[in-house]
This record gives C-alpha cells, structure tokens and sequence, in this order.
C-alpha cells in the first residue's frame, strides 16, 4: 500500500491536525502521520452528487479505522462501502476513541448530509423529541430528505456512498497526547496554590503575585528579567522545524513561527519566502489575543441567521402544536354535532315506533282484559247472567273484525350511515370545495352562494349523517281477524255480522246502542225460527 503522505508543516497537514484537536477537545494533540486516500472515480461520483444537493450541507468527520469493516487499501481504492438498506453510521462534531492505546487510527471523510431528518420515535405527542431504538433503513428517509439523524449526539446514516468522498488516513498517540488543559499546569511554582500571572526570565520558573513579590524583594533579584505569562509564552515557545531552537519571529505572509535558523538556512532562507514580512513571535501574540477578543463579523452574521432559523422554528413548533389542538377541537366539534344530530334522527324513528307499539300494547291489553273477564263470568255466573254476558262479549269482539283500527305498518327503519369524509390536510392541499355548516351544526360542501342548490359532484361530500334512501318494505297482505266461534245454543246468523257492523260504524251513543238493539232482536228472531 502506497500512500501519499501529508507534509507536516503543511497548511492541510495543519488543519487536520486542528480539526481532530476541535473534536476531541484536545489541545496537545499532535498527529503522527497523515496520508492522502482519495480517489479520483469516488471523487467525481460525490462531485456529481453534491451538485444536487439542497441546502448543501457538508460535514467533515473522523471514523476510527476500526469501525469500518474494511482495509484501508479497499477504501484508497473503491470508497467507503455503503450497504443501500442500513446505511452508514457516523458522529458530527466529535468521535470516541481508546485513548488508552498507544497509536489510534481514523480515516477523515467529507459527508454530503444535505436535508437531514430526525428518527424519532413514534408517538403522538407532539413535544415529543426520543429518538428511536429501532434499527434504521432507508425507507425511512422521506422525499426531499438525504440522512437520518439517529441520536442526540448527532450521529447520522447516509444511505448513498456518493454522499461520502474519502480523504485521509489519520495516526496519532494516545495517552497523554489527549490529555486537556488543567489549571494545575499554570500554579504559581513558588506555593503551589494560586495561579501564576508572572514569569521569570532568569529564575526560569513562574510565579503568583505574592510569591513574585516574596522571591524579588532583594536588589539584586529585582534586576530579573520578568514578564507576564502570556508575554513569556511568546518567548518560550520552540520552533517545530527545529526543536531545539526558541521562535523570535512570525510569518504574516505564511502564518507560520520563524526561528533564526528558517530564516538563515531554512525554509525563508531564499525563495519568495525570504523576502516575506517577520514580525517578533510576541507583537504577533499580541495582535491575535487582541483580534480574538473581538467577534468575527462572519462568525456574528452565521451566529444571528442560526439564531433567528432557531427562534423561527420554535415559533413554527409552538403554532403548530396550537394549530394541532384547534383542529382537534374542530374535529371534535364536528364529530359531536354529527353524533347529536343522529341521535335526533334516531329519536323521531324512535317516536314513531314507541308511538306504533304503545297503541297495539294498549289493544292487546283490552283483548286480555275481555278473556280475562269472560273467565270470570264462566267461573261465577250462573246460566242467565253467562248468557247475557256472553252476548255482549260476542257483540264486542264482533267489532273486532277488521284491522282498520290498527296503527299502520311501520316503514321507520334503522338505517341511519354515514357518508362523505372527515379528513385532515395541509392548507395549500385543501380541496377547492367550501365547507358551510347546516341548522345542524354539520358543515356540506358548497361551491355556491348559501341558500342556493347545490350541483351534483363526483368528490364526496364531508361526513354527515343521513337517512339511506331504502325503498319502503311491501305491506303485508291484512288478515282479517275472525270473531270467535259461537256455541251450538248460539248460533250466529249474517244478520249478527251485519248489526255488529252497524254498531261500530255509529258515531254517537244512542246510535250504537240503536245498532246493538237490532243486533239482538234479529239474534231472538233467529231463534224462534229453529
């Protein structure tokens, strides 16, 4: 395997280096080696790739050679394998590694993340942000959409390896070379205790104010060469080109440290560089604590439209959990006037046939009464109050020949649906038909102005509750109800029929006891012929 190293005093070489200090927070970090993987082929593919992507969101980050499953001669050759279902897992912004291992290897990737969507997990709660324990695929990633954002630690799959072009293979020593910044480094070295502000040149050692004070009271100490520290580390510092040589100057053209051998042997020795602008290591410091200590205007432009995206979305989020909560509250509305509506369709079907079968109960109730009576009468009666009884129970069933007293047939059936949808969408996909509300509270279609008809559409129109069109069922044929047989002392003639009939048709008292009167005497003619 023949790799391209960086130089390593190189502005890439640099950067690198700095970006693994920025994830790792490890200001010491010192990269041992730095080579080149990329490829021309993976190259010009995610090249292709990028320029479709919006918004154009790229990351470069660091993935420990180990989780990658495979060689690095594989990678410099064909790219990062991604499998098109399960993707390719990686971190934004940091990465973890052994640091207890003597040498640690990454491979440095650029990653096109484009529109990136969270995989939450499903649930109804709209201030709900858990990210999901599932397994991820790309079936998940909806239109428009190019990575899935899977943790809070800002871990992401792609599932494309043109979003991926390789870039460099990365060693460095664990260990100390990750250990941070500790205040304890800065301790006065006098006490031990307080932090040191002062360094002395010719003591070689820093100290606190008090120690300072303490350690130079005498003449002769007082005439130490002594600064502050932030000066001395201006001072302090060797050359990375020669290790064993103080810088003293600073390249504004190169923005690199120069010590007196660059500058009488080294790289500004000849060339363009030995004409470039030195300016002393400590002016340099100085000027870029000074600078640091002002915001960047691009830093500030970048922090206020991220700052103002955010408030946009938080505001975005807050109406849409307001907007959520009015169309439920619609929903329900609807859903309540249609419920209240059915029950009063049910209720007048109701009516009817509580109303039909109260009557026929009543009926049914007189008709019991009559047998009940009757057996009352054969049971303690003697023959003449039976007899008389008896023909006056005959003369009132005989007027319930027929069924024109009933109540009517019923028609009212059960056969309340409902029709149309209810459905819910986004405002610029909302159907062109207008919603109106009928006396019912239930909003209809409408495309015209109210109380006018409305056409006929081929679109179903919004839930409501309706009676169904069924045809009325067939009445069945009426049977008529036969008076109950006479005994063989009593025989009925037409003639009893006929009277009866009279009876029922009278309207007034005198008329119906008129009709029972001939009714009888016809019965008693009857008789006197047998």
């Amino acid at each position: 395997m023949n790799l391209i190293p960086v130089a390593p005093h190189s502005e890439d070489f640099g950067l690198i280096e700095y970006e693994l200090q920025l994830q790792l927070n490890a200001p010491k970090l010192k990269v041992s080696e730095c080579y080149v993987i990329s490829n021309p082929h993976v190259e010009a593919s995610y090249m292709n790739y990028f320029k479709t992507l919006t918004p154009s969101n790229v990351v470069d980050v660091f993935v420990p050679a180990k989780n990658i499953d495979q060689a690095i001669a594989d990678i410099e050759e064909n790219g990062i394998a991604v499998n098109p279902q399960t993707g390719f897992r990686f971190r934004v912004g940091s990465f973890e590694v052994d640091k207890s291992k003597p040498m640690i290897e990454v491979v440095r990737l650029t990653i096109a993340l484009g529109n990136t969507l969270n995989h939450l997990q499903p649930s109804t709660q709209l201030n709900s942000n858990t990210f999901s324990s599932d397994a991820p695929t790309s079936g998940l990633l909806r239109a428009g959409y190019h990575s899935l954002c899977i943790s809070e630690n800002h871990d992401y799959i792609v599932f494309n390896s043109a979003q991926i072009k390789t870039c460099n293979y990365i060693k460095f020593k664990g260990g100390s070379n990750l250990d941070q910044p500790r205040e304890e480094d800065d301790l006065c070295e006098q006490c031990g205790r307080e932090l040191a502000t002062i360094w002395c040149k010719n003591d070689n050692a820093k100290f606190c104010a008090k120690c300072d004070a303490e350690a130079h009271e005498t003449a002769i100490r007082q005439r130490h060469v002594r600064m502050t520290l932030a000066e001395a580390r201006a001072l302090m510092e060797c050359c990375p080109h020669h290790e064993d040589t103080r810088v003293e100057y600073f390249c504004t053209v190169c923005q690199t440290p120069v010590c007196f051998q660059c500058k009488m042997i080294g790289s500004h020795s000849k060339g363009a560089a030995a004409s470039h602008q030195l300016i002393p290591i400590k002016q340099a410091y100085e000027e870029a604590l000074e600078a640091a200590s002002h915001k960047d205007p691009i830093f500030v432009k970048r922090k206020q439209e991220i700052d103002e995206k955010m408030q946009d979305a938080d505001e975005r989020l807050a109406q849409i959990i307001r907007n959520e909560k009015d169309v439920e509250a619609e929903i329900m509305r609807l859903a309540n006037a249609a419920i209240e509506r059915a029950r009063q369709l049910a209720c007048e079907k109701a009516v009817t046939v509580r109303s039909s079968k109260l009557e026929l109960e009543r009926k049914s109730a007189e008709m019991e009464t009559l047998s009940k009576f009757l057996e009352i009468e054969k049971k303690y009666s003697g023959p003449l109050s039976f007899l008389a009884a008896y023909d006056r129970h005959s003369m009132i069933v005989a007027t319930m020949q027929g069924t024109e007293d009933l109540p009517p047939d019923l028609t009212v059936e059960g056969d309340l649906c409902v029709f149309g949808k209810l459905d819910v969408c986004p405002s610029a996909e909302k159907p062109r038909q207008s919603f109106m509300r009928d006396g019912f509270g239930v909003r209809r279609e409408s495309n015209s102005p109210p109380n006018q008809p409305q056409p006929q559409k081929s679109s179903p129109p919004p839930q409501q509750i309706v009676e169904s069109p069924k045809p009325a069922p067939l009445s069945p044929p009426k049977q008529q109800v036969q008076p109950a047989p006479a005994s063989p002392q009593k025989t009925r003639a037409k003639a009893d029929s006929k009277g009866a009939a009279e009876a029922r048709e009278g309207t007034s008292k005198g008329g119906k006891a008129k009709a029972s009167k001939e009714g009888r005497k016809t019965g008693k003619n009857n008789k006197k012929r047998r």
